[in-house]
Formats: structure tokens, C-alpha cells, sequence
């Protein structure tokens, strides 16, 4: 059997389709591209860059961008702080409310005046809270919301007020008018969804179904969000 194979070689190298043959040839492209640790919560420790005097004489000799390396690394963390950032989001998408499992639904706001709270008595609060109202009022009367881009993952809170999705509601540094404005709103429109983002207060007129599609959204988002900007 060795001798067959030997002289099977040996036909192949001689055979002239063979030799035709050129090598394969390969193109290759290389790149460069920098890593930074990612920027932590308050409740996460952060990760310290340190760098001494020989490293950057080094790193500037061979023409890194320390600019690029800042602004456009990408980001990872620890795998401690990743688990962290899971933790916290399924703690915030997760769980249910306490309101709709003992009820099956949202809660109904109380009667107006069983609230602990109070209308405003200085002239310049009291418009702010009627100035506000009848914003919202003109909003609620106005031509029914878009829903062609609910499902936008790429669609902007501004882009769905322009749609009639969302109200952005004005947002004042006294924190009992903002009070004294979701009660109202919660009261005399129970079928609004309150929501908040950030800093921003805002309203959604959208049905419980459209309601579940939009978190959806958000969810995937936020989640696609803390991959690319927390965890890497």
C-alpha cells in the first residue's frame, strides 16, 4: 500500500494541471482599535487608568491617539460590575407591580380630595398648574396619535411627542407642583400612562396592548443600550 501511495505522489507532482496550479493568495487588512473602561454608576466601583512615564513615552513614539483612545475606546467592565448591571435591569423590567398583582390592572387614583395634598396658592404656581392643564387638554383634543413608528427601536421621545404618542410635560423645580400636577392629571385622565425619563415627566395616549408593544421597545433599547455603553 505505501509504495501505491508513493507512486501516486509522484504521478500528481509530475502532472502538468498540476503545476498550472498557482498558490493560494490571501489578502489581509489590519486594523487598530482601543479599549476604555466603561464609566459606572455611583453604586459601582470604578475602574482606575493608570499610566506611567515610560508607557507614554512608548505608547506617544508609536503615534497612539490618546484623544481617540478617550472618547472612542470601546467600553468593557469587570465581570462583577456586568452582573451588576443585569441585576439591574432585570430588577427594573421584571418585576411586577405590586398595584397590578393584587388588582389585575392599574390602580384608579383616589377621590380628589381623600389625596394628601393641596392646590397652590401663589399666583405664579397656580398658572403654572392651569397653563399646564390646558396644554395637556389641547393635546387630548387633538387628532388621534400616529401609531405607524411605535415599534421604532430608533425613534426619539421628541419624535413621538411630534407623532401625538407622548405629551413631555413641563417640568418645574418645585417639587410639590410636580406633585400637585400628576395628581390632577392622574385624576381627571386615569387612562394616560405617567411615565418618566431622566428628568423629563410625560403622558402617553396609547391603549394597554400599544402600552405593552412601547415597553417592549424601550426594553430592547435599554437593553442594547447597557450592552454598547456599559458592559461592551
Amino acid at each position: 500500500d505505501d509504495s501505491v501511495d508513493s507512486e501516486n505522489s509522484a504521478a500528481d507532482s509530475n502532472d502538468p494541471s498540476n503545476q498550472d496550479q498557482e498558490p493560494p493568495e490571501f489578502l489581509v487588512y489590519k486594523y487598530n482599535f482601543y479599549l476604555f473602561p466603561a464609566p459606572q454608576s455611583s453604586r459601582l466601583p470604578s475602574k482606575d487608568v493608570t499610566l506611567n512615564p515610560a508607557s507614554i513615552a512608548f505608547l506617544i513614539e508609536q503615534e497612539m491617539d490618546f484623544g481617540e483612545w478617550i472618547v472612542n475606546g470601546v467600553p468593557y467592565t469587570t465581570l462583577d460590575n456586568a452582573r451588576a448591571h443585569l441585576n439591574q435591569f432585570n430588577s427594573k423590567y421584571e418585576k411586577e407591580k405590586p398595584e397590578d398583582k393584587k388588582q389585575g390592572g392599574p390602580a384608579s387614583p383616589p377621590p380628589l380630595e381623600d389625596q394628601n395634598w393641596s392646590e397652590p396658592s401663589d399666583p405664579n404656581e397656580v398658572a403654572f398648574i392651569a397653563r399646564s392643564m390646558a396644554n395637556l387638554r389641547e393635546w387630548i383634543d387633538s387628532a388621534a396619535p400616529s401609531r405607524r413608528n411605535i415599534n421604532d427601536l430608533d425613534i426619539s421621545l421628541e419624535e413621538e411627542e411630534s407623532l401625538g404618542i407622548v405629551k413631555i410635560l413641563p417640568h418645574h423645580k418645585k417639587e410639590h407642583l410636580r406633585n400637585c400636577l400628576f395628581r390632577k392629571i392622574k385624576y381627571e385622565y386615569p387612562s394616560l400612562h405617567w411615565q418618566k425619563h431622566n428628568s423629563q415627566n410625560y403622558v402617553l395616549r396609547l391603549s394597554e396592548d400599544e402600552k405593552k408593544v412601547r415597553d417592549e421597545r424601550i426594553k430592547r433599547v435599554e437593553w442594547r443600550k447597557m450592552h454598547n455603553e456599559k458592559i461592551g
